[in-house]
């Protein structure tokens, strides 16, 4: 048993009640600070939601928010709209009619009915899309990028010591030229009931092979 009068009780018990004294003090701190705490930020929302100090900041940005709703952990902002510029200095703009973010997820959004308008790269053509959707759809207002837009190409052989082809070079581009052709063949026959056996498959051929088969079953009935 340790006795009153060991240095070492006492100086145990004083540690324990400094620990003691440390903790209530706290304690009494935290019963002060925590309702101050929610009091202010109630009243920091109240002021915002009254006064709306960011009204004036707000058509300044980028982007226009439009109207927030919040469920669970999700935040939805109704008709969204962002615009700016591209690192190559071309303007954009993005509209949806949603979008949803998961603050659990902060790298995904969700955006619903997109419609978007970019600038080409030959910055005379503006493409606009509508839900995935291209509307610029004429050449009459979209310019095709002809040879003297072509970047400099540096052609470079790649030997692969098979000694199969000129400098050893192997093909790349040739083998999936033909599959494409037969792919195409065998659905229109699967669609039509006709195997075209000539290129190209225009419709004026397909219409011909059904005529050509209709007439021979004619001529097989008695």
């Amino acid at each position: 048993m340790n006795s009153v009068q060991n240095p070492a009780y006492h100086a145990g018990m004083e540690a324990r009640f400094a620990v003691a004294s440390r903790h209530s003090r706290m304690v009494r701190v935290l019963r002060v600070a925590v309702p101050a705490a929610v009091i202010l930020a109630m009243a920091a929302i109240i002021a915002v939601s009254i006064f709306n100090p960011f009204r004036m900041l707000l058509p300044k940005l980028p982007v226009d928010i439009g109207n927030l709703v919040v469920s669970g952990s999700r935040i939805t902002m109704e008709s969204p709209h962002l615009s700016g510029y591209t690192p190559d200095q071309r303007p954009y703009e993005v509209w949806a009619k949603t979008a949803t973010q998961d603050v659990t997820a902060p790298d995904h959004v969700d955006l619903k009915t997109l419609r978007a308008k970019v600038l080409m790269a030959d910055h005379t053509t503006m493409v606009t899309l509508d839900a995935g959707n291209n509307l610029t759809t004429l050449f009459a207002s979209y310019l095709i990028p002809t040879a003297m837009d072509v970047p400099d190409v540096r052609p470079v052989v790649v030997e692969s010591g098979e000694g199969k082809g000129p400098f050893n070079a192997r093909g790349i581009g040739e083998p999936p030229t033909g599959p494409p052709l037969a792919a195409v063949a065998s659905a229109i026959r699967d669609a039509a009931g006709v195997r075209l056996l000539e290129l190209p498959m225009t419709p004026e051929r397909v219409f011909r092979a059904l005529e050509a088969r209709r007439k021979e079953k004619g001529s097989g009935e008695p």
